[in-house]
């Protein structure tokens, strides 16, 4: 091959070199046999790409992206997307499974600079009628139906320590809002949250699974960290959303779950009837409150409150 160059539009140009490898070299046959030539790789496959140049500062990126359905696919034809699958490798022997690490980069040396974020989106819904947006599913891996003690594998949600006087990092958990629809074709929801614990299944005396949720520590004269379970606002004229605590039922000779309320608790406090009143709405037998303008206990019994004069307990 004569000489090379940079410029120009001559034979050896880049403009007429690269042409030439794609269609010689890098030809769609030799394409669809990669697939078959990286099955039989004897070495690891490492895809980077060059680091920042004095020139050109930034890191380029690495972008693996399946294809889209054909675009001209008619109605009723099911033109499916790509899908991108990473597989570790399986364990053989007392050997262990294959990792799979995603990982943003770390932040540099400079002043408020950032570490890079990992984000992990199910695909949005398209225009059409009835189209649903992608979910995500994180699954811990299920254990050995073998004999034994096989373990499941676990789901861990973690933000980040603070350095410094740095915040720590938040783990947010929020349900979508729903559409805007009117209910015409169909009744649009909000989404919800959901925490339940595993079942016992087993023919011994298993436990069902906990669920816990902790507060964190306060230090030196710092507050314990709270717990805060608020429902949703209303409008209209229906009614805000309650919160429910209710037991296991026993299905054998034992008694239902109890609530125990391990540490000073307060009623519900109202400035006179009219706030009361307000807040029970339709009042049900059992209801209770203390009243700041009687300075007492109040129960709805009988279909009506009572008041408990607690003055003359001594």
């Amino acid at each position: 091959m004569g000489a090379t160059s940079n410029e120009g539009t001559g034979p050896g140009s880049v403009e007429k070199i690269y042409p030439k490898i794609i269609n010689d070299v890098v030809k769609p046959d030799n394409l669809r046999a990669i697939s078959t030539f990286f099955q039989n790789l004897t070495q690891e496959i490492v895809i980077s790409t060059a680091d920042g140049t004095a020139s050109v500062d930034d890191a380029y990126s690495i972008t693996i992206q399946a294809g889209a359905g054909y675009p001209a696919a008619a109605n009723g034809v099911a033109a499916d997307g790509g899908s991108i699958n990473l597989y570790a490798g399986a364990a053989n022997g007392n050997g262990e499974g294959g990792d799979v690490n995603i990982s943003a980069g770390n932040t540099g040396d400079g002043p408020d600079a950032n570490a890079g974020d990992v984000n992990i989106n199910g695909g949005d819904a398209d225009v059409a009628d009835n189209s649903d947006a992608g979910d995500v599913n994180i699954n811990g891996g299920d254990a050995s139906n073998g004999t034994g003690d096989s373990d499941g594998g676990s789901v861990s949600i973690r933000g980040g320590d603070a350095g410094d006087d740095g915040q720590a990092g938040w783990v947010n958990i929020t349900a979508g809002d729903s559409g805007t629809g009117d209910g015409s074709e169909d009744s649009p929801e909000a989404g919800s949250v959901q925490i339940s614990a595993g079942n016992s299944l087993s023919t011994d005396s298993v436990d069902g699974g906990d669920v816990t949720i902790n507060a964190g520590n306060g230090s030196v004269n710092g507050l314990g960290g709270d717990i805060t379970m608020l429902t949703g606002n209303s409008s209209g004229t229906q009614r805000a959303g309650d919160i429910n605590l209710t037991t296991g039922t026993n299905s054998g000779s034992g008694r239902e779950g109890h609530i125990y309320l391990n540490s000073m608790s307060r009623m519900p406090v109202y400035a006179n009837a009219t706030t009361r009143d307000a807040g029970a709405g339709t009042p049900t037998n059992g209801m209770f409150c203390y009243n700041t303008a009687t300075g007492n206990i109040e129960v709805y019994v009988g279909g009506a409150w009572k008041s408990v004069d607690v003055t003359a307990i001594v």
